[in-house]
């Protein structure tokens, strides 16, 4: 392992960094995202749509970036397994493994409840429609 050492840093590098930048780019891409939006000719009806595929994108990099975040860790670990870098991974994992898990569930609840509200306006459309058709039926 010792040969490899020098190697597996380069790796841990380079992960934390892949992960540090889809990081900043969700977070930029969301922020620009949000201008766009809060500057930009919006439609009320349009808030909530926004605000949920906005919060979608921002989770997806934020989850993506702490899984980066945690392999990066977890090698360097295997690099050095001190009690203490065993400590603080266990530490920063958890953490992290909470947070990640906290934003999948909300990711998760968030998708459902679009799933719905488009549902419903489905069959909201659908029975305009019927009433519509009825109306010019019987007028």
């Amino acid at each position: 392992l010792d040969h490899f050492e020098p190697i597996l840093e380069w790796i841990v590098a380079g992960i934390s960094l892949i992960g540090v930048a889809v990081l900043v780019w969700g977070v930029t891409r969301g922020g620009i995202s949000l201008l766009r939006f809060e500057f930009g000719s919006r439609k009320l009806t349009d808030l909530r749509q926004t605000q949920s595929d906005l919060r979608q994108r921002i989770g997806f990099y934020l989850l993506l970036g702490l899984e980066l975040l945690i392999a990066a860790d977890i090698i360097e670990t295997m690099i050095r397994p001190t009690l203490q870098q065993l400590g603080i991974l266990a530490g920063i994992s958890a953490i992290r493994i909470v947070t990640s898990y906290s934003l999948a569930k909300e990711l998760e609840h968030e998708r459902a409840h679009q799933i719905a509200n488009h549902k419903n306006d489905a069959e909201s459309e659908v029975k305009s429609g019927s009433a519509t058709e009825n109306g010019a039926q019987n007028g």
